[in-house]
């Protein structure tokens, strides 16, 4: 999914600096729901360093236009949020006093985004890692992950007896739907030996999960991720320290019910090889079984 990055250069106030460099657009794709899972995995040579704000934006006030939502001040990270009654979902990223603005990067009405600051590709630059939030509520946590790398590039001109940089910044992108659609494909769900039983296949392997005994589910009603990326389901990006986790849950849509959450989900591996974010070590566990 792509994502424009567009240059807010009125926040410079905000960040309480003067000019500093220029950044380039650049608009990536994120292609990951096409790749296999046989994904080179990455092994982290360090812990990652991230963090999850406690800001609660429904306490701030309403005249709070640019509320920060997360930082790492060690490294010159921030991250803004664009709010007041033009709220988009736009983010507005800090880096060593640059700004860039991400438009629909989720919204922060019932979590915040999580950032970090790794070598995710391994190619001894670090990156910008954000989960952010794009749907939640009842039934419903979904998840989007970005990865942003930098590139720094030398302009040749000398600044204040410094050489004088230009950044630019790639968001590469793997949304809720993108794991969604690219697990879906290869997930099958069929009538159990029970009435109140479904059996689930996956890449050669098989489960069967117990269902309410009330619950009339046809082969026609499916196993669903979720539903056009808003909900109802769940799929969570976690930081971890040596990675980055997926987990989904499965639900049902049955005549005369409320979505139904399946006592089972895919976990997965994350990784990113400097292009792509791909899904590897994919696994599916069923939390109850008759």
């Amino acid at each position: 999914m792509k994502r424009m990055l567009i240059a807010l250069a009125a926040l410079l106030l905000l960040a309480g600096c003067g000019a500093a460099g220029t950044e380039t657009p650049v608009t990536t794709a994120a292609e990951a729901a096409t790749t296999t899972q046989a994904a080179t995995t990455i092994v982290p040579t360090e812990d990652i360093h991230w963090v999850a704000s406690d800001y609660y934006p429904a306490r701030a006030a309403d005249n709070e236009r640019f509320p920060l939502y997360v930082e790492l001040p060690e490294d010159d990270i921030q991250l803004y949020g664009v709010n007041g009654e033009n709220y988009h979902g736009d983010m507005v990223l800090f880096h060593e006093g640059r700004e860039t603005t991400f438009s629909g990067w989720g919204f922060s009405k019932y979590d915040l985004p999580c950032i970090a600051y790794y070598d995710f590709d391994g190619n001894g630059v670090k990156d910008i890692g954000v989960i952010t939030l794009v749907s939640g509520g009842t039934f419903t946590y979904l998840t989007d992950l970005h990865i942003v790398t930098i590139e720094k590039i030398d302009t040749g001109f000398i600044v204040n007896d410094g050489p004088y940089y230009e950044y630019e910044y790639a968001d590469h992108a793997f949304t809720c739907e993108d794991a969604a659609a690219f697990l879906g494909k290869g997930l099958q769900a069929k009538q159990g030996k029970k009435k109140d039983e479904i059996e689930l296949s996956y890449a050669g392997k098989a489960w069967t999960v117990a269902i309410d005994p009330g619950l009339h589910w046809t082969e026609e009603d499916g196993v669903i991720i979720t539903q056009d990326g808003y909900g109802p389901g769940e799929v969570s990006f976690t930081f971890e320290k040596k990675g980055i986790k997926l987990h989904t849950t499965l639900f049902v849509l049955c005549e005369g019910h409320a979505p139904v959450d399946l006592p089972a989900g895919f976990t997965a591996d994350v990784v990113f090889d400097g292009k792509q974010i791909r899904l590897t070590n994919i696994d599916f566990q069923v939390h109850q079984e008759n």
